[in-house]
């Protein structure tokens, strides 16, 4: 493979800041009933347990070949942060949204579509939310391809392939936010390359390109435009990630990269032939008994995937997310290189 630069980027804010609060709370007064539900902008949306200082951990441990790392936000920086560091650059909302009118921004969405204009960011480029963490050492090869596009981490093939029923509002399961904008990029990709994508992408790494992202903005300005104007989540958003990937895949361009989820408990898992390729490991803390998450926290443990990711979300207890912090400060004890 041919060497190249590689930077990782993440999206990081601190839902407990004052500042930040109240200026949430202003910005939401001009935002009708739907846009204050849990899901669009709720206080687990953006609830801080130093996530992110773990998983820079498991990236400084686990990819030293990250050339830098580029963390955006909003006028906000980690306590713990070690900004003398020249391998870390804190990046302002204002740095890389060009039409101020569209700040303050608490949408995530929004906020991905524009990570490809940060200055002197690489080409290539690992795009991580901040409950995403390396699980073993890694090369670039685990996350591009020998011909260096970015490996688009899916699960299965969905089973409504010989319709358009992925593009019926009644293939979404829940009507949360999330769920809407994968949906509404699914069907502006299907308008645009005439293929239904029927595969959903992995809550994991995102392995993205600058180049392919500049590509977007001329194919789809109205509809990222229309993202962009909306300060919280809504249910037109599209998704940048899935913009990319599913962009990628409807044009013949790259092909979905299968990676496996572990699912049970450990038992399930003895055999090396029925835990082969389990690289990723969901643990959503909001949903499931502790035993089922302390199991698929044993799961990490034990077999080490290439990522992992620990979900909060909304009305998750105290209790719950201790145990996940107890066990982020067990599998990654030693400070980063990014720390004070």
């Amino acid at each position: 493979m041919k060497k190249f630069p590689v930077d990782a980027v993440y999206t990081w804010v601190d839902g407990s800041d004052s500042e930040w609060l109240e200026k949430k709370r202003l910005t939401l007064e001009k935002y009708s009933s739907c846009h204050a539900s849990d899901a669009a902008s709720g206080a687990g949306r953006f609830r801080n347990n130093d996530e992110l200082k773990y998983s820079l951990r498991s990236v400084g441990r686990f990819a030293p070949w990250i050339r830098k790392v580029f963390i955006v936000t909003d006028d906000q920086v980690p306590d713990w942060l070690d900004t003398s560091n020249r391998k870390v650059e804190i990046v302002d909302h204002k740095d890389i949204f060009a039409n101020k009118d569209d700040l303050p921004s608490f949408n995530s969405h929004a906020i991905g579509l524009r990570l490809h204009h940060i200055e002197n960011l690489s080409d290539r480029f690992l795009y991580l939310n901040d409950d995403i963490f390396l699980g073993r050492p890694t090369s670039v090869s685990d996350f591009f391809h020998e011909s260096g596009k970015g490996k688009l981490f899916t699960g299965r093939r969905l089973a409504r392939i010989w319709s358009t029923g992925l593009l019926r509002e009644s293939s979404i399961v829940k009507d949360n936010p999330h769920r809407r904008a994968v949906y509404n990029t699914r069907r502006v990709v299907y308008q645009r390359c005439g293929r239904v994508v029927n595969y959903d992408m992995r809550h994991g790494v995102k392995v993205s390109s600058r180049t392919t992202r500049r590509e977007l903005e001329s194919e789809f300005p109205h509809i990222i435009r229309s993202t962009l104007a909306h300060r919280f989540r809504d249910k037109t958003d599209t998704m940048s990630t899935c913009l990319e990937a599913f962009y990628e895949i409807g044009t013949g361009r790259n092909k979905p990269y299968f990676i496996n989820l572990f699912r049970g408990d450990l038992r399930r898992y003895s055999s090396r032939l029925i835990r082969r390729k389990r690289d990723h490991v969901f643990v959503p803390l909001s949903s499931g008994s502790m035993k089922t998450i302390e199991g698929r926290l044993s799961a990490i443990r034990k077999y080490g995937p290439l990522m992992f990711c620990i979900n909060d979300g909304p009305s998750v207890s105290r209790e719950r997310v201790e145990l996940a912090v107890d066990f982020l400060e067990e599998y990654f004890p030693e400070r980063s290189e990014y720390e004070l």
